[in-house]
């Protein structure tokens, strides 16, 4: 059994409140960094896609931890 988050919200936002989103999103990115986190575009490459219609971000596919094999593939 895992842990799941779930986040529900309305499938459109207004123009303007998404702008908002966005710059609120482009002023946490230097924190992020400051932490040691470091963002990606979708695909786990290159930067994150920050427009006035998308934001778009994942962690870095090579991001210099240690490779993990487990040895399990869920679901068994």
């Amino acid at each position: 059994m895992g842990y799941t988050h779930y986040w529900y919200r309305d499938w459109q936002l207004p123009a303007e409140k998404f702008r908002e989103v966005v710059k609120d999103f482009r002023n946490t990115l230097p924190y992020l960094a400051e932490a040691g986190i470091d963002l990606a575009g979708g695909d786990g490459a290159g930067q994150p896609d920050i427009t006035d219609t998308s934001i778009v971000f994942n962690g870095r596919e090579k991001c210099g931890h240690d490779k993990t094999d487990l040895e399990i593939t869920w679901p068994a």
